[in-house]
């Protein structure tokens, strides 16, 4: 989990320094696709009870709520 949810924030700093709005775009996404990943560790670690359900839902939440910004601002960067 500690892996995926630094790729975020990594694959984001990588993608701005690229320079080209559509590299930023690709690396948003991939930046979205660790977030997926931490959001399944989240559900994971609901099942195995190793953190409180009620933590994981608002955890999943806020991440759903930051991925659904990602794809908007990866849309507005490149438009096709």
């Amino acid at each position: 989990m500690r892996r995926a949810a630094t790729s975020v924030t990594l694959n984001i700093a990588e993608g701005r320094g690229r320079g080209t709005d559509r590299d930023f775009a690709r690396f948003l996404m991939q930046a979205r696709g660790s977030l997926y990943e931490v959001v399944s560790a989240l559900h994971l670690t609901a099942e195995l009870d190793y953190l409180p359900a009620q933590d994981c839902k608002e955890a999943v939440t806020l991440a759903q709520t930051l991925a659904s910004k990602l794809t908007a601002f990866a849309q507005k960067l490149n438009p096709s």
